[in-house]
């Protein structure tokens, strides 16, 4: 262990070698008390003064929450902050480039961090390799919405890790981007299913679940719009990164208005969902104005508005043909619901996007087999 680890931190401009970064990972499973000890191991090399050191700590300890034996990482660093405390690093100019990369990555791992400490669910861990995430379905009264935006917040993080790559010697900082965009695709998988279904009961809530809902709404279509940016430079690194990034189209981001005015019509009374037989959701009529009833609605009640939900007028998120992959494993597709029915513009259908999947330990993405805290970060994102 303690070899495993001088190795893969060495004083060298490669990332961590892959046999290093799988013996570690190996031993998170051998023994439940594996992870506490490589953990305060790698606390140790944080206090070295060197970015390349630290660096490649954080990269081993991004490793480990994503490849490592259930939450035992994530959980054992959520009890112990100075596991990823950076901002003792000082260096001279010449490494001025990669501590602004490294107190970026280290704001995102702490966001990670307080995301777990808030669900104890690691999102990422619990959606890789699924179909469908939990989020699709958990509802409002189990935390739907406060774990939406604990989500977008860690989103949010990741997105202003806007690397500086212009390094001669940056193959460390191009394997931590790596690493983030595979978690990016995870977490904008999660994202879309909380909101698929935030939107299937959006005319059943209390007003304030519905307010919240729609500031929710208004922030996913701000970060969809930054998701495709960070992902368009992404795709021009593919060759350097050694995956392949699909487009990504999206559900509308034009809704806002219509849930609005939704929210503000006075006579707005939440209507409880009725058991259906088939997987279907009856919009609520209102007494007042309600641009989404059903088109089969008598043309007496109100003057017959379009339903932006309907599938005609709402493509969700699937890929292009371009898949993502990644050296000797299969990309997990992500399922995003779409309209099986007029009445349900949201029931799961087959659209998909591929998802990274964890790094694969046996293939180095540098040529020369070579790879690798807890900084100052305010947690109002929005």
């Amino acid at each position: 262990m303690e070899t495993a680890i001088r190795k893969a931190t060495r004083l060298d401009y490669n990332p961590p070698k892959q046999k290093h970064l799988s013996t570690l990972v190996s031993l998170t499973y051998e023994n439940p008390g594996n992870a506490v000890y490589i953990v305060d191991l790698l606390e140790r090399r944080l206090r070295e003064n060197s970015w390349i050191i630290i660096f490649k700590v954080l990269i081993i300890l991004h490793t480990l929450m994503r490849n490592g034996d259930g939450d035992k990482t994530i959980a054992y660093i959520e009890t112990k902050p100075s596991a990823l405390d950076t901002t003792k690093l000082r260096e001279k100019s010449s490494g001025v480039v990669h501590i602004q990369n490294i107190y970026l990555y280290t704001a995102y791992l702490q966001q990670k961090v307080i995301a777990y400490r808030q669900s104890k669910v690691d999102y990422i861990k619990d959606t890789m390799g699924k179909k469908e995430g939990r989020l699709r379905h958990l509802s409002i009264s189990d935390g739907l919405l406060k774990e939406t935006v604990s989500i977008q917040k860690l989103i949010g993080t990741l997105l202003k890790c806007n690397f500086l790559l212009d390094d001669v010697d940056n193959n460390i900082s191009l394997y931590a981007f790596r690493l983030l965009v595979e978690d990016l695709l995870v977490l904008f998988q999660v994202l879309n299913e909380a909101i698929v279904n935030i939107l299937e009961h959006y005319f059943a809530m209390k007003k304030s679940d519905a307010r919240t809902s729609l500031e929710i709404y208004k922030r996913f279509a701000r970060q969809t719009e930054e998701t495709i940016s960070f992902l368009d430079r992404a795709r021009r690194l593919q060759h350097e990164l050694s995956i392949s990034i699909p487009s990504v189209k999206h559900a509308p981001l034009s809704l806002a208005a219509a849930l609005q005015e939704y929210l503000d019509d006075q006579n707005h009374v939440p209507v409880a969902p009725q058991p259906q037989a088939i997987q279907s959701m009856v919009l609520p009529q209102s007494t007042g104005h309600n641009p989404f009833r059903q088109s089969t609605l008598p043309a007496s009640s109100a003057t017959n508005y379009a339903n932006p939900f309907r599938t005609s007028t709402m493509p969700l998120i699937h890929n292009s043909s371009v898949p993502l992959q990644q050296p000797n494993a299969t990309a997990n597709q992500l399922i995003i619901p779409q309209a099986t029915s007029t009445h349900n513009p949201f029931a799961a259908n087959s659209s998909m996007i591929p998802v990274a999947s964890p790094t694969n330990l046996g293939n180095n993405p540098f040529g020369n087999n070579n790879q690798q805290q807890w900084g100052q970060q305010s947690n109002t994102l929005f």
